[in-house]
């Protein structure tokens, strides 16, 4: 079984994902700089034979998520369809709201205009330090209610 992260191996999160492949006896998918469109391809080429592969195997349906180091999880659940983590990567688990925005505003999402994805939920920071500044930006306002 393959698996993939965009994580650095200086991440614990890399270094989790290419430890388990070595221990399950998998193989683990790397690339050498991010460009979204050929590890989408080599995600395509791997994905649906794994997931099918376990459930027929291990009579457990392989369940798939998204994550961010902050929090902001998306997963499948046990009630999807047995194939569907081939597919999608979920829903937004609970207090996660998810949303794809377009970058130009108003323009469709699609292939030749990607969109950015957007999530708010409780482990979501608010603001950052700029990255050469040194001042706080903001992300978001917290509205007391």
């Amino acid at each position: 079984m393959r698996r993939y992260t965009p994580q650095s191996l200086m991440h614990a999160l890399g270094l989790w994902s290419v430890s388990l492949s070595l221990i399950t006896g998998g193989t683990a998918l790397l690339v050498d700089r991010w460009e979204p469109r050929r590890v989408a391809r080599l995600l395509a080429e791997v994905l649906p034979e794994p997931v099918t592969e376990t459930a027929e195997v291990l009579g457990l349906p392989l369940l798939a998520q998204w994550g961010m180091t902050e929090g902001g999880l998306i997963l499948t659940s046990p009630d999807d369809p047995p194939d569907w983590a081939a597919r999608s990567l979920g829903r937004p688990g609970i207090g996660t709201e998810a949303e794809l925005r377009p970058v130009t505003a108003g323009a469709p999402v699609n292939q030749e205009n990607p969109g950015r994805l957007m999530i708010r939920g409780a482990s979501v920071c608010l603001g950052t330090m700029g990255r050469d500044s040194g001042t706080l930006q903001v992300l978001a306002e917290h509205d007391e209610g």
